[in-house]
């Protein structure tokens, strides 16, 4: 079955799918596939921070790092969805429900929370690091899962918030705390408040990372997981050229485009977790996949760091810890709770 199947709903309908509804055998493949979007956002976050860094100083390089992240995405998802005539069928499927209660116009702005995501890679990878940035992502992405999940803005539906959940939430705070605090004084002379506030910055987009999600689910839940991505980076692009427009205004140096070809992967980066998290979200839920995630995204980020800073604080590996421990407790803890319930675990 391919993401196209898995997500592909019934004709002229929707209506939120929870988790016992999926086989055995595509929630067990899941769990990798959702390791695997983790991946793929620390390695983009790693890669728009260093295309941020070779684009100049001030917003408008932060602004041309995300547009050319989600603009090349927008290019290569609507390739795809025009090429197939599966995918322009889903497409029209998508145009038609538009606006009506099977698709209502608040879920497609899911692209505008991924433009804040992308920005905040650019912004704050730089002056935090990969590690401590991810900590922070971590903390917004947990906090943002439980609520849209205890809200019901995911496809599965309503989710109870869990004493798991909090405990995931609370052990991601503790490890922000603590890599925040082996963080020093940022490049360029970054002062702890500036810090500060860049993680506040990241926390938030992170929560808006988890609602995007959401978004984007119940969107590929009407048609597919490739108009879904589609929607996000063309929502995304048009946002970011509002933004670029007041971002000229402001002070800052453009150094030019860099050479080096594998900074322009941050848009096929991109449109693949989006695709992949429109697929899997509604196999396991939106924290399900938020804490797969993270998983995935801190086992990376400390692969980064210890490979290219060579001494990394004592306080990245503790947190990176933790936050894993979090992320166990959570799983096993919703296992047991499905078992008691007569549903399968996740």
């Amino acid at each position: 079955m391919s993401l196209t199947d898995s997500a592909t709903p019934a004709r002229g309908s929707h209506s939120p799918s929870s988790t016992h509804e999926a086989p055995r055998w595509l929630r067990v493949l899941a769990v990798p596939g959702m390791l695997l979007v983790g991946v793929i956002v620390a390695v983009q976050s790693h890669v728009n921070g260093q295309l941020r860094e070779e684009l100049g100083s001030g917003l408008q390089s932060s602004v041309l790092t995300a547009m050319m992240t989600f603009c090349v995405g927008c290019v290569l998802t609507a390739l795809v969805v025009a090429s197939m005539p599966g995918q322009r069928r889903r497409f029209g499927h998508f145009r038609r429900s538009l606006g009506t209660p099977v698709l209502p116009w608040r879920l497609i702005w899911g692209g505008a929370l991924g433009a804040l995501f992308v920005i905040s890679q650019a912004v704050a990878v730089g002056p935090l690091g990969l590690a401590v940035f991810t900590m922070a992502i971590v903390l917004g992405q947990t906090a943002g899962g439980a609520g849209a999940d205890r809200v019901g803005l995911g496809p599965g539906g309503r989710q109870p918030l869990s004493p798991a959940r909090l405990i995931a939430a609370a052990t991601a705070l503790v490890a922000v705390v603590l890599a925040g605090l082996g963080a020093g004084d940022g490049p360029g002379g970054a002062t702890g408040t500036v810090l500060t506030a860049l993680v506040v910055f990241t926390v938030v987009a992170g929560v808006g990372t988890a609602v995007q999600q959401a978004l984007n689910g119940r969107v590929g839940a009407v048609a597919g997981p490739y108009v879904a991505a589609w929607l996000n980076t063309a929502v995304g692009s048009v946002v970011l050229v509002v933004v670029l427009g007041v971002a000229l205004l402001l002070p800052g140096e453009f150094a030019g485009w860099p050479d080096q070809w594998w900074l322009y992967t941050g848009g096929p980066l991109g449109i693949s977790f989006i695709a992949l998290s429109a697929a899997l979200v509604r196999v396991h839920g939106v924290l399900v996949l938020m804490l797969c995630t993270i998983a995935g995204q801190m086992a990376t980020a400390w692969a980064l760091a210890v490979a290219g800073a060579g001494a990394v604080p004592w306080t990245t590996h503790l947190a990176t810890t933790l936050v894993l421990l979090g992320v166990g407790i959570a799983l096993l803890t919703r296992r047991r709770v499905a078992g008691r319930r007569g549903l399968p675990p996740a």
